[in-house]
């Protein structure tokens, strides 16, 4: 997903994250947070991402974001790159 390459990689690298920067975005650490908390990882990128220019993504990037990370197409992506 060329979005989350550009917006969400640089800290989260390779979507296990750099801890000093960026929780990771897949693996049981992840599940575990946002497993049935859709809409709450929504509001939480929505509001606060990327971190350096916080809420510039429009709400159609966002709900696109999130369906990724949850479907794990990112991951393919990422292994694919």
């Amino acid at each position: 997903m060329a979005l989350y390459a550009e917006r969400c990689r640089p800290c989260h690298d390779n979507r296990e994250g750099n801890l000093d920067a960026a929780p990771p975005l897949a693996g049981r650490d992840f599940r575990e947070k946002w497993g049935n908390r859709r809409d709450a990882l929504y509001a939480k990128i929505k509001m606060s991402m990327p971190q350096d220019e916080p809420g510039v993504l429009s709400a159609a990037a966002v709900s696109d974001i999130v369906a990724a990370l949850f479907a794990g197409h990112t991951a393919k992506a990422d292994v694919a790159n």
